[in-house]
């Protein structure tokens, strides 16, 4: 008597289970992404190896939790106090910050859930890879193990 194989899934129907499967775990992987996103940000803010006379690079620095385009969750982008209080200068980092996430969060708008952190100003990029210092690559890499170590918790 020959042995039946069992067909294959479809495609169709793996996508029809991994969404059922992540509908199921949704809440606990907002919980999971917004305090892996807090924990950056604070990463971020106490280990930033630059001098920030304004505050606006490091009060520029933040999160945005997002679901199919929509915020689920966000840190408060607050500005910081500069360390160096001039009248001239604008202290606008933490509404730079929340700009660009925002825009972030537009520019992804397909995708489920999505985690997107940010120093938002023009001058993060230059500081930490033309002058070698750290501004978000540190909480980056922070950020991963944090969600990688709780997402292993929650099986």
């Amino acid at each position: 008597m020959p042995i039946k194989q069992k067909k294959k899934p479809t495609p169709k129907i793996c996508q029809k289970i991994q969404r059922e499967i992540f509908e199921q775990r949704k809440g606990d992987l907002i919980h999971v992404f917004k305090y892996a996103g807090e924990e950056g940000v604070t990463y971020a803010r106490r280990n930033g190896s630059y001098i920030d006379r304004s505050a606006n690079l490091r009060s520029s620095v933040g999160y945005v939790l997002a679901e199919r385009g929509k915020v689920v969750s966000q840190s408060d982008f607050s500005q910081l106090e500069p360390k160096e209080p001039k009248s001239t200068n604008e202290y606008v980092g933490g509404d730079v910050g929340k700009k660009k996430a925002l825009s972030m969060v537009k520019e992804n708008s397909d995708a489920d859930l999505y985690l997107v952190m940010v120093a938002g100003m023009n001058y993060a990029f230059w500081v930490e890879h033309y002058y070698h210092r750290e501004v978000l690559s540190g909480a980056s890499n922070h950020v991963g193990k944090i969600i990688s170590k709780l997402l292993k918790g929650l099986k």
